[in-house]
């Protein structure tokens, strides 16, 4: 079985998609499913030799979106010289309407990751969005099969709304052995290194510093909060303004923003905390691959009730962790407390959340659901 498969990006870029999307095409690698990877980018992938990628050089992003002229030219070349059996699409990305203008006779895959949506100050995107929505639906009509990543997204999706008929639900996995393991030694110095000691409360958070991860909600929460610290890991576009709204607040010490961690060092602040908190305000956050691998080190998790979103259901309320408000400042913070004080309890709510990680969502499970749904297709 020979796939193509169009993402915007492509390991080494970093990002949750960009890894889950690696881990499932070497997993389908192992059943004898044959990829072609074209994306976005100048560095090659080094991992499995099995996978044949293609890039195209982009010149920076317009709008969140890659400006790469080569992209139509290397599809059209790659349609016209390969064998292909199935097309597979991950959406969002401008680069994946190109298909529209070409003849294709095989069937079309869209890995649906989530809507595009902008808050109202992001008013050219919004606007953009207004044409791009029109190259969506065509796309959406002409795909064989639709995979959004959980029931709750599929169902809350407007774009998706006309289409449930072509809609697969598949959710995302994790690859557990990407995880680094971690020793009893390694998580308490690493939580000194965090705390200064090894008896304070440690929250730790990680992703995009961008306008849909709530951030500045969780340092706001940080004021209330005794012998407790939170490190928030990542870099973006809002990293400079959440510095300066922690140090106004006066939250030197409690609240550390180190930046953008190696995959080592952020599996090590996850093994080291005591809870893990993802406090998105928006559907933009489809699912939450980050609460995986939260989940794999045994973590009490702290999530908020976006509608739409998969993440209270990746994360059980009062069974693997706690869910509170969007936008809720002080529930966040009533969260923390709460575990803070009830360790026991924390305690099995983790290890609740790593039985479910094991139970649902691991790469092996979606490599089956992919794999079944293009022999059907086929």
């Amino acid at each position: 079985m020979n796939i193509l498969n169009l993402l915007k990006y492509f390991p080494p870029y970093p990002g949750g998609i960009e890894n889950i999307a690696c881990d499932l095409i070497e997993e389908l690698a192992a059943r004898g499913v044959q990829e072609t990877v074209l994306s976005h980018g100048s560095s090659p992938y080094t991992g499995n030799s099995d996978i044949t990628q293609i890039l195209s050089r982009n010149y920076g992003e317009f709008l969140y979106t890659p400006v790469s002229p080569s992209f139509p030219v290397k599809l059209h070349k790659a349609l016209k010289h390969g064998k292909y059996d199935l097309m597979h699409i991950h959406l969002p990305n401008v680069s994946a309407f190109w298909p529209l203008f070409m003849k294709i006779d095989i069937p079309i895959v869209i890995h649906w990751h989530s809507d595009v949506l902008f808050p109202r100050e992001k008013r050219l995107c919004r606007a953009a969005y207004t044409g791009y929505a029109l190259f969506e639906k065509a796309l959406l009509k002409k795909a064989s099969a639709i995979v959004p990543t959980s029931e709750a997204y599929m169902e809350y999706s407007r774009p998706l709304k006309n289409f449930r008929d072509k809609c697969r639900v598949i959710p995302l996995g994790l690859n557990f052995s990407r995880m680094t393991p971690v020793s009893d030694f390694e998580k308490d110095q690493a939580k000194i290194k965090w705390c200064g000691t090894d008896d304070c409360f440690l929250v730790a958070a990680a992703g995009r510093f961008s306008h849909y991860k709530g951030f500045e909600h969780l340092i706001d929460a940080a004021s209330s909060l005794e012998n407790c610290v939170v490190v928030i890991a990542g870099d973006g576009e809002m990293r400079a303004e959440l510095l300066r709204r922690a140090e106004k607040a006066g939250l030197a010490g409690k609240v550390v923003m180190p930046g953008r961690l190696s995959d080592r060092d952020l599996h090590l602040l996850m093994a080291s905390c005591d809870a893990f908190c993802l406090p998105s305000v928006e559907r933009t956050e489809a699912f939450g691959v980050v609460l995986l691998e939260a989940m794999f080190y045994g973590k009490a998790l702290i999530t908020t009730d976006i509608k739409g979103s998969a993440t209270s259901w990746v994360n059980q309320s009062g069974e693997t962790g706690l869910v509170v408000p969007v936008k809720d400042s002080a529930a966040l913070g009533k969260a923390v407390k709460q575990l803070q004080e009830h360790p026991d309890k924390t305690v099995q709510m983790g290890l609740a959340g790593q039985k479910r990680l094991y139970e649902k969502f691991s790469i092996v499970r979606t490599a089956d659901g992919f794999h079944n749904l293009y022999q059907e297709l086929l």
